[in-house]
């Protein structure tokens, strides 16, 4: 009985501390993040992808929440935090994104 109450506790603790990973956040929340929003769709399964000056390709996981920069070729302020890998068949992107901060940029 003692093996099983043993096991049962370190079954929740394991559960626990994996539930209460948390993601990655990024620089910060301020929008400060210069990209560019750009069409893949040439590209087997892919279609728009944030483009980092620094060449990284961010797909973005809540696209439906910002459509207003949901559009090719437009500069952007974002921030972002990273989650975690998403299934995908485009397989160009540096990593998956949730955007926390989005802005047009003029």
């Amino acid at each position: 009985m003692r093996t099983a109450m043993t096991c049962f506790v370190m079954f929740i603790l394991v559960a626990a501390s994996t539930a209460c990973k948390t993601s990655k956040a990024n620089v910060s929340e301020d929008c400060d993040i210069q990209a560019e929003v750009k069409d893949f769709s040439q590209l087997d399964g892919c279609r728009l992808l944030i483009v980092t000056p620094d060449g990284k390709k961010l797909s973005p996981v809540n696209w439906d929440q910002w459509e207003s920069i949901a559009k090719a070729d437009l500069e952007i302020n974002l921030s972002y935090k990273e989650v975690e890998p998403q299934m995908s068949i485009c397989m160009t992107e540096s990593a998956f994104i949730e955007i926390t901060c989005a802005s047009i940029r003029k």
